[in-house]
């Protein structure tokens, strides 16, 4: 996805110090990635699919809870789970979020927290957009990280 957008070197630059200003994040990376990953699913998004899972890897996160949340959400934590859910009511239907939904979320992550999490979703339905809708292939690493968790190349359909 970078080397894409480094087509429009300004752009790039532009994500890349937007991205850099969510490294002081209240929520945490994990709970971000989470989301990332929630909303890829939802949108049916292969390319940030796998990428989410490589990251949640890489933190550490069990296999075991990457394959649960395919499924429900069980295995997240009430903090992850409160996340999640969100992201997922914002990305399948927008126009359905409640200021209750939002002030669950505030409660739990407090406001900048909470904008955290909205701003992640918004970003992962860009990305899942941008990367899906150029038809990028996804890195060999990435890949097989997929296969070793999941024992397939990428979203069930």
């Amino acid at each position: 996805s970078q080397r894409a957008m480094m087509r429009v070197p300004a752009l790039a630059a532009a994500w890349r110090e937007f991205g850099a200003a969510n490294g002081a994040s209240q929520v945490g990376r994990d709970i971000l990635l989470q989301v990332s990953f929630a909303v890829s699913m939802v949108n049916g998004c292969r390319y940030c699919t796998i990428h989410q899972v490589v990251g949640l890897r890489r933190l550490g996160v069990d296999p075991t809870k990457l394959l649960a949340m395919e499924k429900d959400d069980s295995a997240l934590t009430p903090r992850e789970k409160t996340a999640v859910v969100f992201a997922r009511k914002l990305t399948s239907a927008p126009w359905t979020t409640t200021d209750a939904d939002y002030a669950t979320l505030k409660k739990e992550f407090g406001e900048q927290g909470a904008l955290e999490v909205v701003l992640q979703t918004s970003n992962f339905a860009f990305m899942n957009r941008f990367t899906d809708g150029l038809h990028l292939p996804s890195e060999d690493e990435a890949i097989h990280i997929y296969r070793e968790v999941y024992g397939r190349d990428g979203l069930r359909k």
